[in-house]
């Protein structure tokens, strides 16, 4: 959970990614049209939501 709050200032600041947190899923799209990728996992998994920011950040896949 620690790392949900880095992840909102990344995603926030890229204009072609949404968050979206529902029932202790975090789940974030990124990309447009057929580029379009989805990343999901538990709010407690900071260890997934640092790789998912890693992504957003870098474009690295896991």
């Amino acid at each position: 959970m620690k790392q949900l709050g880095n992840l909102a200032i990344v995603a926030a600041s890229h204009t072609d990614c949404m968050l979206q947190i529902f029932d202790e899923q975090v789940t974030v799209h990124t990309g447009e049209g057929s580029d379009r990728k989805s990343y999901t996992c538990n709010v407690w998994d900071d260890i997934r939501i640092s790789e998912i920011v890693r992504i957003i950040n870098f474009g690295e896949e896991i």
